[in-house]
């Protein structure tokens, strides 16, 4: 279960996922594209080990992040994400999807 994105702020959440062989060698490439639903056309964010918002810990742990300048205008209850290897000679689904709750903050508008 992870901890819910609260609108505008920073969200880190570390996955650990014990497969063989390792979902995660050194010098992978990961995407997970975050939406409302599995079924929407839009994506809300990108997450990618190239743009650094998903970052290899070691084979079996990544951790995903959310700038708050990403959600800050998020007014839904709850996000879906999936991720995918691509540095394979097709994208490699890993088989997992996230589902997450979003909060709206009481206190915002800060520096």
């Amino acid at each position: 279960m992870s901890r819910p994105i609260i609108s505008g702020y920073e969200w880190r959440q570390r996955i650990r996922v014990v497969a063989s062989p390792a979902l995660f060698p050194v010098g992978c490439a990961l995407t997970a594209q975050v939406r409302s639903t599995r079924q929407s056309p839009q994506v809300l964010t990108e997450l990618t080990t190239a743009n650094s918002k998903i970052t290899r810990i070691d084979d079996n742990t990544i951790e995903l992040l959310i700038p708050s300048s990403d959600s800050l205008d998020w007014q839904l209850r709850e996000v879906v994400m999936d991720c995918v290897r691509t540095d394979t000679p097709t994208p490699q689904h890993l088989g997992f999807r996230l589902r997450v709750r979003v909060a709206q903050p009481v206190t915002r508008g800060l520096p």
